[in-house]
């Protein structure tokens, strides 16, 4: 990504997380396989103000500082940057999350590489990602993101990168809408106009008065049953969960 724009990307989040409350991970779906390692050595990258994972006690890397300050009062561990993980400790954590960060990262195949090398043997990946190249869209450049997945493309980089799948599911609220050339336009124009000052404060303002729980509620919902197999969404799937483990 360009530097002038990965500076605004940077600018964006930090403005949008900074002012949106934190909510429990307990919000959200996959909360079924994290509550399992409660206690043990977690962290989650590019949690923004949604944590998948406990707070207290668990790690945390971000590109916001205002957000890292809020996870640290609340018992996080938190560190701050955006791509590299080369300064946290080889074989020590249990289980790393990273629910739409992947396709933000240029060299996605290092960061990889970075998880393997501090997960515990056997320890998990817990992450989501945006699939289907041909439905990458203005709206995935608005927020930064580098690429979208083809499915048997990410079964490939997970297992040359050392990873097993052990289940996946369909996820997302808008898969149907997205899956549409118009339903793509649409969140785009919402994207771009939501970034404008005088919008933002509105839309910020109903995910504080109660859109998160809303959108918290949609998302266990519409929640997909765990798939086990090679990846084979099917088509108006417009992201995956994916669970694996270090081999």
């Amino acid at each position: 990504m360009p530097q002038g724009k990965a500076q605004n990307q940077k600018a964006y989040y930090e403005s949008v997380w900074k002012s949106i409350r934190i909510t429990k991970p307990s919000t959200w779906s996959g909360w079924e396989v994290i509550q399992n390692f409660e206690g043990k050595q977690i962290l989650e990258i590019g949690p923004g103000s949604f944590p998948r994972i406990p707070v207290k006690g668990s790690y945390f890397i971000d590109i916001s500082k205002a957000l890292l300050k809020r996870l640290q009062i609340l018992g996080g561990h938190v560190f701050y940057g955006d791509q590299s993980l080369t300064f946290l400790q080889d074989n020590f954590f249990d289980l790393i999350v990273a629910f739409n960060v992947l396709e933000h990262i240029e060299n996605d195949d290092r960061t990889l590489e970075e998880i393997k090398r501090i997960l515990k043997r056997g320890g998990y990946f817990y992450f989501m990602i945006p699939i289907w190249k041909n439905y990458f869209s203005d709206f995935d450049f608005q927020v930064g993101h580098q690429r979208r997945y083809e499915p048997k493309e990410l079964e490939n980089k997970l297992s040359e990168n050392g990873f097993k799948i052990i289940k996946w599911r369909p996820a997302g609220l808008l898969n149907w809408f997205y899956s549409f050339r118009w339903g793509r336009m649409i969140a785009r124009h919402f994207c771009v106009h939501v970034a404008k000052k005088e919008i933002m404060s509105n839309f910020l303002s109903f995910i504080v008065k109660g859109g998160l729980k809303l959108w918290g509620f949609l998302e266990k919902w519409t929640q997909k049953d765990w798939q086990i197999g090679e990846l084979s969404p099917k088509k108006r799937t417009t992201n995956l969960e994916v669970l694996c483990t270090k081999i």
